[in-house]
């Protein structure tokens, strides 16, 4: 599992957000990209828009940066801050046969 690990350090030289994201480290969105080439099924725990700890079995379809903010897009639609991803564990292709 890999959990999320929260870094101040950006990625490039922007300048620091005006909202409440917490920017995640360059090297855990190296891996929400290579999940997202790989088309690999995941298991998401995230904060809901509640605030709960909530579960979803996922496939990342993109990533994108909105108003300082990034985000990740799934193949079932959902668009969720990625300072809100608390794990993603990928599930082996032997799980789901």
């Amino acid at each position: 599992m890999k959990d999320n690990q929260h870094s101040n350090n950006s990625c490039s030289n922007k300048e620091i957000p005006e909202t409440d994201y917490q920017r995640i480290s360059c090297d855990y969105y190296d891996y929400l990209e290579m999940y997202a080439i790989q088309k690999q099924q995941l298991i998401l725990k995230y904060k809901d828009a509640h605030n709960q700890t909530a579960e979803k079995k996922i496939q990342i379809k993109t990533l994108e940066t909105k108003n300082k903010e990034e985000f990740m897009i799934s193949t079932d639609g959902m668009r969720l801050r990625l300072d809100k991803i608390i794990s993603l564990t990928p599930i082996s292709n032997l799980e789901e046969e």
